[in-house]
């Protein structure tokens, strides 16, 4: 009777363990996301002391290329946040691991050991003229971005568009004098302005717009990141215009 007691005590013991045991419930961002600040990991239940968030990071985090400073820090007994000091540039893919070493206040169970995200291509984060302006028939489009693109990427996979014409009007990249006089109208030229400068690009449509049509610039998938021109957009961006009236 008492060894079955004893058995049974035991048993009880064990299943409060398992139902005790703390699980990862969500881990932000995953897969592909553009213009990541900060990484949220989230737990079922208390990893550190109530009231005491100074304890070990619970995630080592490693990216390939120039990825801005970071740090983490637990903001509750649940939460724990890593924050990068600026965006994470495009063609960046970082892999958060769960460290050997780390001991939580309860045990943990069920959680991947592993968790990734790409910051994906480059990607339109403003652009001149904006959406729904009326264009002149020979636009220059500025296209700001996360983070420089691979020219020869955006020739390939950016085009205008025409209402009534079936077929898809090639980019060019406004370089040199032209450029350099744009930079300058906007006071973006000099070596301060480089990096705001090299997130810039400059396109028009490789024929005249007709007079009063329907018009779209397309940032079209297959965009290469400088930073690592594997990684490529994965989605269109389509800014929609009309074409000024003819005088």
């Amino acid at each position: 009777m008492r060894s079955f007691v004893g058995a049974a005590a035991l048993v009880g013991l064990t299943w409060a363990s398992i139902c005790s045991a703390a699980t990862i419930t969500a881990v932000s961002p995953q897969g592909e996301a553009a213009q990541v600040r900060q990484i949220t990991v989230k737990f079922s239940d208390a990893m550190v002391p109530f009231g005491d968030l100074r304890l070990p990071d619970p995630m080592s985090v490693s990216c390939q290329g120039a990825v801005p400073a970071g740090s983490g820090h637990w903001a509750n007994e649940r939460v724990w946040l890593y924050d990068f000091a600026q965006a994470v540039p495009p063609g960046t893919r970082c892999v958060l691991k769960l460290k050997a070493d780390w001991k939580p206040s309860s045990p943990l169970t069920g959680a991947a050991r592993e968790y990734s995200f790409s910051t994906g291509g480059p990607a339109v984060t403003s652009i001149e003229p904006s959406e729904g302006s009326q264009l002149a028939e020979d636009q220059f489009f500025a296209l700001r971005l996360n983070g420089p693109a691979v020219e020869s990427t955006v020739l390939a996979n950016a085009w205008c568009e025409v209402e009534g014409i079936g077929e898809r009007i090639p980019v060019r990249v406004v370089a040199g004098d032209e450029r350099a006089q744009w930079l300058r109208a906007r006071r973006l030229e000099g070596e301060k302005n480089k990096a705001a400068a090299e997130r810039i690009v400059l396109l028009t449509c490789k024929r005249p717009l007709p007079f009063g049509a329907a018009a779209r610039l397309v940032w079209g998938k297959g965009i290469g990141a400088a930073a690592n021109p594997k990684i490529t957009t994965s989605t269109e961006q389509r800014f929609r215009y009309t074409v000024r009236p003819a005088f």
